[in-house]
């Protein structure tokens, strides 16, 4: 312990070197104090001799320079100057008028710029320079100075050539003086340093029978006689206290003690050997400052410490007795200290104390563990019991009681309520003896006849290796409440929350396994895509609660058509599938599609409405439309989304055509995103005229797209994906914008009257914000929302037409006109088409194309002109291509007349040269 090492006596040096050193070192102070004032003074001499001297110089040159200022000569006054090239400390000189001009100058090999002027006191010295000037007089009229600069650099030359001979001086006396004053000191010192030397022997080595040799001096006699005698008397109490030391070592040691003696008075404590070897110290015995000694204990136990050890001196009764811990290789050591008050003043104040020094740590950190060991026996949330050899209970802990309602008493000697069972435990047996260990789960009653599940674990404890194990330690879990949190975990991550139907992830799960069992047993299934009709606006209309219940309902449905073997899940939404194990043909994939669309057909009962939905199905089989999971959903949605498209409540097997027709309709998307992106839709106008003057009244805004390797796509194609991709919005307001942007610009043309219509797709009037976007587009362009026409389609206004004429009034209230397109095509109610707000009705192109073959087609669209005329609304003939098919609309008054007889649709470009140009002269000519 490094605390310790600083109490060991340090080694000084010989007595006969420190008198040696003394008598040197101070001669060496002496003469270099007197070398030291020799160069003060040999400096301060040069420079009052070079300062005299340059003065001198000064005044000479200053003599001899009168006659060459006052007569200009500057030859005579260059002879001056360079005269005084003989002086070697001069490096500058100088003659210089009143004006302070420089009449003649000199420099002695001096690079400095230096600026002459004139020295009032004459001379001054600064640095190692010395600067001096002298008036030039003439007749007592002064008419210059002259000015020399002079250096000291030879002072320091000089200077270092006498230290460097003072110091060879010194170095050879050193050489000389050591030998003589260390040998004459020796003489002197010789019988003092033999004493010294036996002292130290005696010190190291302990050994008292040494003794000091008689000297010639007589006074130092006197002291080797004194010296002799105590070491004699020590020998004989050393022997003395050795013995009585070895016994009580002795004794100590069986008990792994050491001593330990504190001097109060002194505060130093004094440790044996065997206290140094507890303590791990390099060491014998120590004697430590008790400062020292407390600097060791734990910071945590040394107020402690102290308080009881004041306390305990102040009123010694009984013995001394503390524990603490005390640092020792880097580690914490426990220590107890026991002791007494061994030594009194004569007034009765404790002086010393002795005691026992005993290493604690390990009986500590025992006694420590067992009670650890037993806090969490009876602290352990699992109940914990042990067991002899039979089984039978020895102990248990509080947590038993609390999970098995058995008290200890109860239980005592008795074998576990589980262990009943002959079977189960010679399993036991057998598992423990081979591997020490048994685990398992176990249901089980409590005390109270209340269920439970716990986890059981046995572990053997031996006391030697021949025996099998000598106790056996039961743990048990109550695993109750995790089993159940399992099983709903399960449920959550597995089953649908709503229908109790498996959601996707076991979907797909439970698809691959039964997939390679049909691979590996060659077996056919069929795999049902389930989407259901007019599920949106069960939602829509009834609320999400209805369509939970109808959900709920339909789950129950499907399920009544099903075999054990089969199996149902919920995907997502409205969307469910089915799984037909070992079929033996596509035939029993039919059946059960069409029993489930029967089934459908029955209204579904809900609180205060019904509700009427349909089932779109696709189906693929294995294997042959394909051999995985992924490919076989995909090519049962494929089949599905067929059925949905060819008038929904049907059902479709999968076949390659359909996936044609699917991956047609996913390059549309693909290829219609970047169309949108890049502006690549245009808008063509087709005219509407008026049948009787030939005016064109306006134009129909309609939508193509032609694509650079795809050709022309057809409006019906590109805005149906546009619906189901959820780009419809875009498309429409693009469409909108443009159409408007070239009303105005037809407008500011000159043709202020001119209309026209914009179609709305039945997706975009769906949006609950398309009347705010078409009003902002009608703001941002400034277009007059009165020359603006929206076509729905008949379909559109009759799918909810309470909706649709709460619609209707707010887009009514924007200014604009509203058409139904495609009349006669759909179903409509005359009763809410005498509610709705609309303008004008648009005879479906089917039925002016059938005018001069059908006769009923010629009825129906002279009641559709008559009625809408009835109902106050103008009406549009479009698909009008023969002079025939004009007439039959002129003689119904019909109002507006669209159609390839007059015009297909043109661009931009060609609807304003139409506008600009006489081209109704062919029709009236």
């Amino acid at each position: 312990m490094q605390v310790f090492s600083q109490h060991k006596r340090k080694t000084g040096r010989p007595l006969q070197h420190s008198i040696s050193y003394i008598l040197i070192l101070t001669g060496t102070i002496a003469l270099f104090l007197a070398f030291a004032a020799f160069i003060a003074y040999d400096s301060l001499s040069y420079r009052q001799d070079l300062t005299q001297h340059s003065t001198t110089i000064t005044l000479v040159a200053a003599k001899n320079s009168q006659q060459a200022l006052s007569n200009q000569d500057l030859s005579s006054a260059n002879n001056i100057m360079n005269s005084l090239a003989n002086f070697h400390f001069i490096r500058y000189a100088a003659i210089i008028d009143n004006e302070g001009e420089i009449f003649s100058e000199f420099y002695n090999n001096w690079d400095r710029a230096v600026v002459p002027r004139t020295i009032t006191l004459g001379t001054i010295v600064r640095d190692n320079l010395i600067e001096s000037s002298h008036p030039i007089f003439v007749n007592n009229n002064k008419i210059g100075d002259v000015y020399v600069l002079s250096d000291l650099d030879r002072l320091a030359t000089r200077q270092l050539n006498i230290i460097f001979i003072g110091l060879v001086i010194f170095a050879i006396a050193l050489v000389v003086t050591i030998p003589i004053v260390h040998r004459k000191t020796r003489i002197i010192l010789k019988p003092i340093v033999n004493l010294i030397t036996l002292v130290t022997d005696i010190t190291k080595n302990k050994n008292f029978s040494l003794r000091a040799s008689s000297s010639d001096i007589s006074e130092l006699n006197y002291l080797v006689e004194g010296v002799n005698g105590m070491l004699e008397e020590i020998s004989q109490v050393e022997d003395a206290l050795l013995k009585s030391e070895e016994r009580l070592s002795l004794a100590l040691l069986g008990g792994s003690e050491g001593i330990w003696d504190l001097d109060i008075a002194k505060q130093e404590i004094y440790l044996d050997k065997y206290s140094c070897n507890i303590l791990a110290l390099d060491q014998d015995e120590a004697l430590v400052p008790f400062e020292q000694w407390q600097q060791i204990i734990h910071p945590d136990d040394l107020k402690r410490v102290k308080q009881y050890s004041k306390q305990y001196i102040s009123d010694p009764v009984g013995s001394y007795y503390v524990e603490f811990r005390v640092v020792c290789d880097n580690s914490w050591l426990r220590l107890k200290l026991c002791g007494k008050i061994t030594q009194l003043s004569s007034k009765a104040i404790p002086l010393r104390m002795t005691g026992t020094l005993q290493d604690i740590t390990k009986a500590n950190l025992a006694e420590e563990q067992v009670k650890l060991y037993a806090s969490v026996f009876d602290n352990t949330s699992d109940a914990i019991a042990i067991l002899d050899q039979q089984f039978n209970v020895i102990a248990t802990n509080l947590a038993f009681k609390e999970i098995t309602n058995y008290s200890s008493a109860e239980i005592d000697n008795k074998k576990l309520a589980v262990l009943q069972d002959i079977s189960l435990l010679e399993e036991i047996e057998k598992q423990l003896i081979k591997t020490g260990q048994w685990c398992g789960e176990i249901n089980d009653q409590r005390k109270n006849s209340n269920d439970y599940i716990f986890e059981l674990a046995l572990n053997t404890v031996k006391h030697t290796e021949q025996q099998p194990y000598s106790y056996v330690v039961a743990v048990f879990s109550d695993i109750t409440e995790r089993k159940k949190n399992e099983d709903e975990l399960y449920l959550m991550a597995n089953f649908d929350p709503l229908t109790k139907l498996p959601n996707r992830a076991m979907f797909h799960d439970y698809f691959a396994k039964t997939l390679k069992k049909a691979k590996r047993k060659h077996q056919q299934l069929a795999l049902l895509f389930i989407d259901l009709d007019k599920f949106k606006h069960v939602n829509d209309t009834l609320g999400h609660g209805a369509g939970d219940t109808v959900l709920t309902l339909a789950a129950q449905r499907m399920q009544l058509h099903l075999r054990e073997t089969d199996f149902i899940a919920r995907l997502s939404g409205d969307e469910f599938t089915i799984i037909l194990e070992d079929i033996s043909d596509q035939r029993q994939a039919e059946v059960v599609a069409r029993k489930i669309q029967q089934d459908f057909q029955q209204e579904f009962s809900l609180d205060n409405a019904t509700a009427h939905i349909g089932t779109s199905i696709g189906i693929s089989t294995y294997p042959n439309d394909g051999t995985t999971p992924d490919q076989l959903l995909k090519q049962a949605d494929t089949a599905m989304y067929h059925a949905k498209s060819n008038g929904r409540n049907s059902f479709h097997f999968f076949n390659k055509a359909m996936n044609i027709q699917a991956e047609r309709r996913n390059l549309i998307e693909h290829e219609l995103h970047k169309a949108l992106e890049k502006n690549q839709i245009t808008i063509d106008y087709q005219p509407k005229i008026n049948p009787y003057s030939y005016k064109i009244l306006g134009f129909e805004a309609l939508a193509r797209w032609h694509h650079a390797t795809l050709g022309t796509i057809s409006p019906i194609e590109f805005i149906a994906v546009a619906e189901e991709a959820g780009l419809i919005k875009e498309l429409g307001r693009y469409i909108f914008k443009s159409a408007c942007l070239q009303l105005k610009t037809w407008h500011q043309l000159g043709y202020s009257e001119l209309e026209v219509a914009i179609n709305v797709s039945a997706r975009e009037f769906q949006l609950s914000d398309y009347p705010l976007e078409m009003a902002a587009i009608i703001e941002q362009t400034g277009v007059n929302p009165k020359f603006i026409e929206l076509e729905l389609t008949e379909s559109i206004v009759m799918d909810r037409p309470e909706q649709t004429a709460l619609m209707l009034d707010v887009i009514k209230n924007l200014g604009v006109t509203l058409s139904i397109d495609d009349f006669g095509t759909g179903y409509s109610s005359l009763s809410y088409l005498r509610r709705l707000p609309v303008d004008i009705l648009k005879v479906d192109q089917s039925f002016v194309r059938e005018l001069e073959t059908d006769e009923n087609t010629a009825a129906i669209a002279k009641a559709i002109v008559s009625m809408a005329h009835n109902l106050k609304l103008k009406v549009v003939a479009e698909g009008v291509e023969t002079i025939e098919q004009l007439e039959f609309f002129k003689q119904l008054k019909c109002e507006i007349i669209q159609g390839y007889y007059f015009s297909p649709p043109l661009s931009p470009e060609n609807a304003t040269l139409m506008l600009s140009s006489d081209w109704a002269i062919k029709f009236t000519g």
